[in-house]
């Protein structure tokens, strides 16, 4: 059996997997990166390269 992944909404701090994203009926869902929380219908990305970046280099940086 696989587990459900579920997503925190950054927005109203609910919990939802992606099966039940209120973006689902989406003609854009295919090849869209966004998360859309159900609750509240906040789209927000999971992660950014860019900001995964910055911290990488700032932990190289940081003495």
């Amino acid at each position: 059996m696989e587990k459900e992944v579920s997503h925190q909404c950054p927005l109203c701090g609910k919990l939802f997997s992606e099966e039940k994203m209120a973006c689902a009926g989406c003609l854009l869902s295919k090849d869209c990166n966004l998360l859309c929380c159900p609750h509240c219908g906040y789209s927000y990305k999971e992660r950014s390269a860019i900001i995964d970046f910055l911290k990488t280099l700032w932990r190289k940086i940081k003495p």
